[in-house]
């Protein structure tokens, strides 16, 4: 497969994932102008009064650990230059129809997201979003932007939504349901899980677990020496790309669907090959590449 063919593999897979994850109850961006634009002031949005947005800066002074949990809504997390703070950006959204402007001040002012140290484990930042007693989760979405200074595994929990990760050189572990997961840049170990929606993980240089159903995977790697690659969907299709330099057992099995393999560029020992199945070594082998799906096709190629 040529470059060009990659190039177009990721584009179309940003295309679906933009399309399956638009979260259109976000009446605003919430950036902080890295698209040319200033960021919406901090309060409650005079044009759209089921919206509140606020800004904190966090100090990040031997912060070890970075954990996230919200009910429903978006993350995007992204590196900066500051290096003893981090920045969150918040928006939240209530859903709920039929609010006067007065009920609706009232629900976002209860509906809280906390920052704060973990009490068992000072070394972990925790920032967790609760809605008011009045919402259910589904009655309100919480949209953190959050820009961190240097590099802390993070883990983030997130019921219903999307996760967008970028620039980072940390273990990232992503858990969320019915939202998309794009990480760009990541130098560290990353677990990408959730369901019904697309996982796009593209220049990264660490191990990856990538899994969810009913919908595509596209990898873009260069795993460490020994490392895994560990891919899985169901009705959906992988597209896979690894460093020509990366030793390791290979298996593509797509049960009930095809396989396009180009192993040019690799030294190939213990070759098997069958409709939905591949199987062999990789440049002597010593790290492990696996890529399950059902009903859908694998396309794997050197870099």
């Amino acid at each position: 497969m040529t470059t060009k063919r990659l190039v177009a593999l990721v584009i179309a897979a940003t295309a679906v994932f933009a399309a399956a994850c638009n979260v259109s109850f976000f009446p605003a961006a919430t950036g902080g102008g890295a698209d040319g634009q200033a960021p919406a002031p901090d309060g409650i949005d005079p044009d759209h009064p089921n919206v509140e947005r606020r800004t904190r800066t966090v100090d990040f002074d031997g912060v070890q650990t970075l954990r996230v949990n919200i009910p429903t809504g978006r993350v995007t997390i992204r590196r900066q230059d500051d290096l003893s703070n981090a920045t969150v950006r918040v928006t939240k959204t209530i859903l709920a129809q039929g609010r006067s402007a007065a009920d609706l001040a009232e629900l976002l002012s209860a509906s809280e997201v906390t920052i704060e140290r973990s009490f068992i484990d000072v070394g972990r930042l925790e920032i967790e979003a609760s809605a008011a007693r009045a919402l259910a989760d589904t009655d309100i979405a919480f949209d953190l932007l959050i820009t961190v200074p240097r590099a802390v595994p993070m883990e983030i929990v997130l019921d219903n939504g999307p996760v967008e990760v970028s620039d980072l050189d940390s273990d990232v572990e992503i858990r969320t349901h019915n939202g998309g997961i794009i990480i760009r840049q990541v130098a560290g170990h990353i677990v990408a899980r959730t369901s019904e929606r697309p996982i796009e993980i593209v220049d990264a240089a660490g191990s990856i677990e990538a899994k969810t159903s009913n919908a595509d995977i596209t990898i873009r790697v260069a795993p460490p020496a020994g490392g895994f690659v560990m891919v899985e969907t169901s009705e959906g299709n992988i597209d896979l790309a690894v460093a020509l330099d990366t030793g390791a057992a290979i298996r593509l099995d797509a049960r009930e669907g095809s396989i396009a393999a180009d192993l040019g560029g690799f030294d190939v020992t213990n070759l098997s090959v069958g409709t939905d199945l591949l199987a062999g070594v990789l440049n002597g082998g010593g790290g492990v590449i696996e890529a399950r799906t059902t009903g859908g096709e694998i396309t794997f190629i050197g870099l």
